[in-house]
């Protein structure tokens, strides 16, 4: 009976075992195969990046440059450690390695370049963001110069205009000499006085 529970023991234990160490393989295969995803999915959208919208400045092409590099790194990186696996383990079963000092830098390079990247990836946007901002600020200026130009034309029109509203004194008439009745009165009198004499003259004649 306890010799029987012993080989349940130790049959469950083997399969713990196997079940652990396949979980673990898979589980640095899936790591490898995802970096090797996204870093190849990454150069993708930075080169399209590039063509679509260029570059600004010598800051962004150094930025995109050094990103470009770093997921390049760890493309390279993680295909020579899924060719190095099977070496390791062909090494491993020979019994004459028990770790390999190749695997171990190449996934600490990987990790550390796709990373780096990223991070790249994240200034990229940033500064990106920055200068479309700025952009828009200075077109926003120069949409609203002539505008401020044109009102100020009108409200200096408007306030030379305004000289013209102001009430004007009252204007004095001149007071002229009524010379047509002073004028027309002598020779009316002389008139009359040779009408008059002119009567008396003729009485006398006759």
């Amino acid at each position: 009976m306890e010799s029987s529970d012993t080989e349940d023991y130790q049959a469950k234990e083997k399969a713990f075992y196997t079940a652990m160490i396949s979980a673990w393989l898979n589980t640095r295969l899936e790591r490898d195969k995802q970096l090797l995803g996204l870093s190849v999915t990454a150069i993708g959208l930075l080169v399209t990046l590039l063509r679509t919208m260029g570059v600004s400045n010598v800051l962004q092409i150094i930025l995109y440059g050094l990103a470009l590099f770093a997921f390049l790194i760890t493309v390279v990186s993680v295909i020579y450690i899924l060719g190095e696996n099977s070496t390791h383990i062909e090494k491993m079963l020979e019994s004459s390695e028990t770790e390999s000092i190749t695997l171990m830098y190449l996934d600490k390079v990987a990790g550390i370049s796709f990373v780096g990247g990223m991070v790249l990836i994240v200034i990229i946007g940033m500064h990106s963001a920055m200068i479309n901002l700025s952009e828009q600020g200075t077109i926003m200026s120069q949409e609203k110069s002539p505008d401020t130009h044109c009102q100020s034309r009108i409200n200096n029109d408007s306030l030379n205009g305004v000289a013209k509203l102001r009430p004007q004194p009252p204007k004095a008439s001149p007071t002229t000499p009524n010379t047509g009745h002073s004028a027309t009165s002598p020779s009316a009198t002389s008139g009359g006085n040779g009408s008059s004499s002119a009567g008396e003259s003729s009485s006398n004649s006759s």
